[in-house]
């Protein structure tokens, strides 16, 4: 079973993502800050990261900067953000970006391409 990690700071949004996961047959693990999406990874790679842009403590593109400059360039990570410019992240090392707000199966076709 696959395990995916989802770094969502708003509690409805990362509930909903996890049950649905679930119900999909993944492993899903969520945090609220991007410290602790880090720590996470850190700890227990998962197959794939979800991460959103918008976290307290340390911002996703910081997260996914860290992670990529230090040794994690295989692990799957999507971005999610209601914000312009997501191109960027991309540039940054992000596999994909997945526009908020969510598109439940459209997210599902994105992981499945990864994992």
């Amino acid at each position: 079973m696959a395990h995916i990690l989802v770094a969502e700071d708003e509690p409805p949004i990362a509930e909903l993502l996890a049950e649905y996961l679930v119900e999909e047959g993944y492993s899903v693990q969520t945090v609220r800050d991007g410290a602790s999406a880090l720590m996470t990874v850190r700890a227990r790679q998962p197959d794939l990261l979800i991460l959103d842009i918008g976290l307290p403590v340390m911002m996703g593109g910081e997260v996914l900067s860290i992670l990529r400059q230090t040794g994690y360039t295989q692990l799957p990570i999507i971005i999610c953000s209601a914000g312009r410019d997501t191109h960027l992240y991309l540039k940054q090392g992000a596999t994909a970006i997945v526009p908020k707000p969510y598109n439940l199966s459209g997210l599902l076709q994105t992981i499945t391409q990864y994992i």
